[in-house]
């Protein structure tokens, strides 16, 4: 399946009987709604909620699906603006760069991302040959921000060749 997206969001909502003793003719229901929030690219989990809520109706359906509705007010009270904060925390790109002569070279280039103001950490994930792959944690910025940045270096000619929404592709000239 082709995902055009950023972030995925799966969730599942169930609603319970809970009683119809002692409520007058009314009906209870308690309903449980989970969502987890995952990287599109990666399948990461970047956010997991969980409300549970109860309602209570003159039928089962109604009991129910007020239960539910009030378990998603819940949530959306303040899902936007969480999502927002998960996102900013976790701000990642992968960096897959090749043309690497060496291990010595590989580290400069480590370094390199260190010092972008954009950057809070960079970590080799991956190197063979005369490729690497680099995992960047970012304070702001994005992508495209780290790429123009690569083509800045003065002390590496690094050709950025494509940057996309969490990844960069670059190679070392030589």
């Amino acid at each position: 399946m082709l995902i055009n997206a950023d972030i995925i969001v799966l969730g599942k909502a169930t609603s319970q009987f809970v009683t119809d003793s002692g409520l007058g003719g009314l009906i209870s229901y308690r309903a449980t709604v989970s969502l987890k929030i995952l990287k599109a690219n990666t399948r990461e989990v970047m956010a997991v909620i969980n409300e549970v809520s109860g309602g209570v109706d003159i039928t089962r359906e109604a009991a129910a699906k007020a239960a539910l509705t009030r378990a998603v007010e819940k949530i959306d009270t303040d899902f936007a603006k969480e999502l927002y904060e998960t996102l900013e925390k976790q701000s990642s790109i992968t960096l897959k760069i090749t043309g690497i002569a060496d291990i010595s070279e590989l580290n400069l280039i480590n370094r390199l991302m260190r010092s972008f103001i954009e950057v809070k950490d960079s970590r080799v994930r991956n190197y063979s040959g005369s490729s690497a792959t680099l995992e960047i944690t970012l304070k702001r910025g994005n992508a495209t921000d780290i790429a123009r940045r690569l083509e800045q270096i003065k002390e590496q000619r690094i050709k950025a060749i494509s940057a996309g929404q969490y990844d960069v592709e670059a190679r070392v000239e030589k």
